[in-house]
């Protein structure tokens, strides 16, 4: 029993900076510029002697077959192991440790932009392989390779967008020529936005978001995360808490959203916030990757 030598990883997206020329499984990079996504880079090695590389946007299922990894044998027969030596170990699997290839073996690293930025997490190492059959002998190590999974500003569905902005499932959003609940829309839907129809360009989810009910002066109201931002007279955007530290995507930082803040409508007419009080509301909330959208009638970013 053997095992074959290993490809090189594929570069998957923008070739980038971060990305040395080291040998080895891997030196793959995945990169994803939504909110609503994670990014996913790895490598799994499966029961029928193959290689697959996770290595293309948020990708949660192999897209590309890197190659026979099993020369001969039995892949159950083989433990595999990955030598941590820099950087954060691979999700759900600890460095050093052997892995029976009776079932398939995942690594891979992931990244959720929850922030407008650039986060990005790596882990360097080497892969080893042991005969399991006769107690662990080393079938091969591997040359050292680096795995980058990068959420970026740029790039994706919609760009950056809103970072975790939120509302209810129930919540009306003006459609091009209806209403429609938030939960209920889907991707090529014909919102209204401030710059006319425009179709949606994805769905945002979160679960478990600290939400707000904020009751306006003509009896509507809106269940929203402490983030997103409302168009208010005078203010601009505001939201319930706003993170200096944020800046989105072409508004910068939102103001303050308070009570007594006259939101602007569909109609163009105002409406006065009378109430901002907590919400217990820990199942998932949406919003749209689209900006300036009327949700419940009022103009959010």
């Amino acid at each position: 029993m053997s095992v074959s030598a290993f490809p090189y990883g594929v570069f998957a997206g923008p070739i980038s900076p971060l990305v040395s020329a080291t040998s080895g499984v891997g030196d793959t990079l995945a990169t994803t510029g939504t909110s609503s996504n994670t990014c996913y880079v790895g490598v799994e090695f499966n029961t029928d002697g193959n290689e697959y590389n996770y290595a293309t946007g948020y990708a949660t299922t192999p897209t590309e077959n890197k190659g026979v990894w099993l020369d001969r044998g039995s892949a159950s027969q083989v433990w595999v192991s990955w030598t941590n030596t820099s950087g954060t170990i691979f999700v759900g699997k600890t460095s050093g440790t052997r892995y029976q290839i009776n079932t398939s073996q995942l690594f891979y690293r992931t990244v959720t932009r929850s922030i407008v930025g650039t986060n990005s997490t790596s882990c360097t190492g080497y892969f080893t392989f042991y005969d399991a059959a006769s107690g662990g002998n080393t079938l091969q190590t591997t040359s050292s390779c680096t795995y980058y999974a990068q959420a970026t500003v740029t790039g994706g569905v919609g760009g950056p967008g809103c970072p975790l902005c939120c509302f209810t499932p129930e919540t009306q959003i003006l459609m091009a020529d209806s209403t429609k609940a938030i939960v209920d829309i889907e991707v090529g839907d014909m919102i209204q936005t401030v710059r006319g129809p425009e179709a949606v360009k994805g769905i945002i989810t979160r679960v478990d978001r600290r939400m707000y009910r904020v009751e306006f002066s003509d009896g509507r109201h809106l269940n929203m995360s402490e983030d997103h931002p409302l168009h208010v007279e005078g203010k601009g955007y505001a939201s319930i808490h706003p993170d200096p530290s944020i800046s989105y995507k072409d508004l910068g930082v939102p103001e303050q959203l308070e009570v007594g803040d006259n939101v602007t409508d569909s109609d163009g007419f105002c409406n006065k916030v009378v109430s901002i009080t907590d919400l217990d509301y820990p199942e998932t909330v949406y919003t749209l990757e689209n900006t300036e959208f009327y949700a419940n009638g009022m103009l959010v970013y």
